[in-house]
């Protein structure tokens, strides 16, 4: 790996870089990694955090006909996994995937449809469900109970083979014939969450918390909990976000829910990363990796190390960073995994760019494009387009950057992801403001801010506030800079954004430099080394110290 290059710290200008590794619980966001565990020989109703719940029953494998429900789950989970479903999404609706395969065992079995063989046969040898979807439709039931459950298969299957607008249907069924059908509300939330309607999503989960809490089902309180955690950590409230993880954490610990504290732990980690508080972050991650190790959850143990490596790279340890994100890579090879190893791809590729090895971070970045393409996956397009598009911008080749972001851009239009436009809004920004193109990168990052706004995403307002700033310092307006440099800082300090309120700390110190303020701009230079110590960035502090030297009275 090159040695990262010097780089003069100037006005902070943040970028934004989509396909982060996490690790998730329950809802699965586009960035999330949590990938399905295989069935167990012992399986029965299994909820939002797959913690298998009542009786269990051994599966049911008729040696006459060959139907092995275990083997049959197995494939179409390893089939879903390829087609980018993550386990957060896969485990809680397994069980109904189970029920599903068992409903059409049996009608082959009393020879009641001709083609359930050929749809166990497309299964068996493809893990193809198009035809199991097709039979759960065309059956009739006479019972409301009947067709509740008939409706949460088909939503299962529909949902696992990426047929959103079935799956949809199925659970709009599910909640016209029983309203508080925690797995109907759960499942909707999920399909929410990929639409981009985050407020909506949320007042599903908060929906599945209440009833849950009416009938004192903890294992439902958990995964209600957890999913409000997520969606706090995506609007960038996130002492909401630890505060609900906690609570599931709690739950989890009564349970010994070993797979639950896996999780609890990680998103817990992922909060403190955001925060940037970095020792925290890595002590909740290495609990999640202890513990999937102890259990075996190998794909977790995936995850975690990913985490560990974004931490190691925010320390500008990149060596450290790159050594876990190897581990991930190696994991998610020996599983097959290959949604997973395009994530690990991408994540190499960011390690890559951090340290200045350019041509590396483009060809870990093009390797991940190949995997997701081949899969259709296109959100991992999208993310990949986009970290191009940032590569480029390093090397300095504009035109490819922007083709980049505009492509990725395209995608994210197409998958309605209003998060992901405005990402590439405001990366599209940065590049106009290297060209000198201000009024245009203005009109950039205000597009980002409009959607942040209306999506109640903190983290990127604060970002967009940032960047709008350092367009204003460009033109000379230093009082119209100061007053959006300090709109980022409201935001970014209440909620523990230490590094975002660092760098505006910085840019603070800029406005104060330019109008000859040096002992203000100092003040501000001196706030931002001492967060930047305090949260364990040796290569940050490097660059402060230095341009704190670097200032001059007038």
């Amino acid at each position: 790996m090159k040695k990262q290059p010097k780089k003069r710290w100037t006005r902070n200008q943040k970028i934004l870089v989509a396909g982060v590794l996490v690790s998730v619980i329950g809802i699965s966001f586009g960035v999330a990694l949590h990938f399905a565990k295989k069935p167990e020989v012992k399986i029965d109703r299994i909820k939002g955090d797959g913690t298998v719940v009542g009786d269990q029953a051994t599966v049911v494998i008729d040696k006459r006909q060959g139907v092995d429900i275990e083997l049959l789950v197995a494939k179409a989970m390893e089939e879903a996994e390829a087609k980018g479903r993550a386990e957060a999404q896969v485990e809680q609706i397994k069980g109904e995937l189970s029920k599903a395969i068992e409903r059409i065992a049996r009608m082959e079995a009393e020879g009641k449809r001709g083609d359930a063989a050929e749809a166990l046969q497309d299964l068996r040898e493809r893990g193809d469900m198009a035809r199991l979807q097709e039979l759960l439709i065309t059956e009739k039931d006479k019972h409301r109970d009947a067709l509740i459950e008939r409706n949460r298969e088909i939503s299962a299957v529909a949902y696992l083979r990426g047929d959103i607008d079935k799956a949809t249907e199925a659970v709009d069924e599910i909640l016209k014939l029983k309203t508080e059908d925690l797995f109907g509300l759960n499942q909707k939330g999920q399909i929410l969450i990929l639409k981009g309607e985050l407020k909506e999503a949320k007042d599903c989960c908060q929906r599945v918390l209440a009833i849950a809490k009416k009938a004192e089902d903890e294992e439902w309180q958990a995964i209600g909990f957890n999913n409000i955690g997520l969606i706090y950590q995506r609007f960038g409230v996130l002492d909401k976000a630890e505060e609900m993880h906690k609570n599931a954490l709690e739950i989890d610990e009564k349970l010994c829910n070993q797979k639950g504290l896996a999780s609890d732990y990680g998103n817990l980690g992922i909060i403190y990363r955001k925060r940037v508080e970095l020792e925290r972050a890595e002590e909740m991650h290495v609990k999640s990796l202890k513990i999937a190790e102890k259990i075996g959850w190998k794909e977790t143990m995936a995850a975690q190390y990913g985490n560990l490596g974004l931490i190691y790279s925010m320390r500008g340890e990149l060596a450290q960073a790159e050594e876990m994100t190897q581990k991930t890579l190696e994991i998610m090879k020996t599983l097959g995994n290959q949604e997973g190893i395009a994530i690990a791809y991408g994540n190499l590729g960011k390690i890559y760019r951090n340290c200045g090895d350019l041509d590396k971070a483009e060809e870990m970045f093009r390797e991940g494009l190949k995997i997701d393409e081949k899969l259709g996956r296109l959100e991992g397009m999208a993310a990949k387009y986009g970290n191009l598009g940032l590569v480029y911008m390093d090397k300095g080749e504009l035109n490819q950057a922007e083709e980049m972001l505009l492509k990725s851009q395209k995608i994210e239009k197409k998958l309605s992801n209003q998060e992901g436009m405005a990402k590439d809004y405001g990366n599209l920004g940065l590049i106009y403001r290297t060209r000198g193109e201000l009024d245009k990168a203005e009109e950039m990052h205000k597009k980002a801010l409009e959607i942040n706004e209306k999506l109640g995403l903190l983290e990127g307002m604060a970002i967009d506030y940032g960047n709008l700033g350092i367009i204003y310092m460009d033109r000379g307006e230093l009082d119209k800079a100061k007053g959006i440099f300090l709109k980022s800082l409201e935001i970014s300090e209440p909620q523990g954004m230490l590094q975002l309120t660092a760098n505006q700390y910085v840019n603070l110190g800029s406005v104060y430099k330019e109008r000859g303020d040096i002992e203000k701009a100092r003040e501000y230079g001196e706030k931002a080394l001492a967060i930047f110590k305090k949260i364990g960035m040796p290569h940050k502090v490097e660059k402060v110290q230095g341009w704190i030297e670097g200032l001059k009275e007038d």
